[in-house]
């Protein structure tokens, strides 16, 4: 899949960010290092997926090319050892099924090192489809959460590694992903005038194009 391009200058910038120049600019932490990135693994690794519906690849393919996870599946074959260790790579593995922030960059995208950093959001690994994204409820009035809910519902669901053949699971998984990025941007345009920092709003504008081109693809 090919990606857009996001000026070299401006990956050097954002990587050159300081924890006081991020920290002068809440927003960008919450709203692009931890839930936007957050969006976007999930767009991609269910865009991913895609292939295996169309068999130009196997469920085995795609687990190993973003070292995907499944938390039931570990407890099923009493892995503790590895739960254990995702549990410290991801925050918490609170979630269904977990991937690899590492192999999304190997994938071809540009995430921020900060991602990484304990001061932000201090982890490997994004929990997918975790309960936390229930709070996203709250950018909704009724009526707009009645039309989301079955996006909502992904959350209650108990995944499995076949569900990744499942192409209505798939599609309404990149909604959910293009939705949680939504709600996050909208958050962040509202609150970036609190910034201390117009290099950092201005970066993170810069970031939010490049990341809305991937994630909006389709």
């Amino acid at each position: 899949m090919n990606y857009p391009i996001l000026d070299e200058s401006i990956k050097t910038q954002l990587n050159a960010l300081t924890v006081e120049e991020i920290n002068s600019c809440t927003t960008y932490g919450h709203e692009i290092l931890w839930y936007g990135i957050d969006a976007l693994t999930h767009v991609q690794v269910m865009r991913n997926a895609r292939d295996i519906v169309s068999k130009k690849i196997s469920v085995d393919d795609l687990m190993n090319k973003y070292s995907l996870y499944f938390k039931d599946e570990l407890k099923k074959n009493n892995d503790q050892e590895t739960l254990d260790k995702l549990a410290i790579d991801c925050y918490l593995f609170v979630g269904k099924f977990t991937c690899s922030l590492e192999q999304i960059e190997k994938s071809g995208i540009f995430l921020p090192q900060q991602t990484y950093w304990k001061q932000f959001a201090n982890r490997k690994r994004v929990n997918l489809f975790d309960s936390d994204y229930v709070n996203f409820q709250c950018h909704f009035d009724v009526q707009e959460l009645y039309a989301h809910q079955h996006l909502f519902n992904l959350i209650k669901h108990k995944w499995t590694r076949e569900d990744l053949k499942n192409s209505d699971l798939i599609e309404k998984g990149i909604q959910f992903g293009q939705m949680i990025w939504d709600c996050s941007m909208s958050t962040f345009q509202k609150s970036k005038n609190e910034s201390k920092s117009k290099l950092v709003v201005d970066l993170a504008e810069e970031l939010i194009k490049h990341y809305d081109l991937i994630i909006h693809s389709d």
